[in-house]
Formats: C-alpha cells, structure tokens, sequence
C-alpha cells in the first residue's frame, strides 16, 4: 500500500485514482498528514461498527 498526498488529501493508491494523475501535484505524505488521516478513518470505521452493533441489536 502506497499513502500519498495529492489535492485530495492523504489516500491509499487505487487503480482509478492514477488515471488523474499530473506530475507535481502528487508527493509523499508527510507523517503528521499520514497520522491525521489514519485517525479520521479510524474514527469512521468506529461509528460504522457502533451503528452497525446498534443495528444488529435491535434485529
């Protein structure tokens, strides 16, 4: 897995998304930003396991 910054933000490397590229516009992540990310999507990840517990409660 690849993690780099782009206008996007910090993402991981998908086939679709190399078909967008330009040079320049795409460097290496720097730790902060990788740390940053890594959290929002733990966060995400997170709440879809509550909601999804919550759900699965409920049936």
């Amino acid at each position: 897995m690849v993690l780099i910054r782009s206008p996007k933000g910090v993402w991981r490397n998908h086939p679709a998304e190399w078909l967008e590229y330009q040079e320049g516009q795409i460097t290496p992540a720097d730790l902060d930003q990788f740390s940053n990310e890594i959290e929002l999507h733990a966060d995400r990840i997170r709440r879809m396991l509550d909601e999804l517990m919550a759900m699965k409660s409920v049936v």
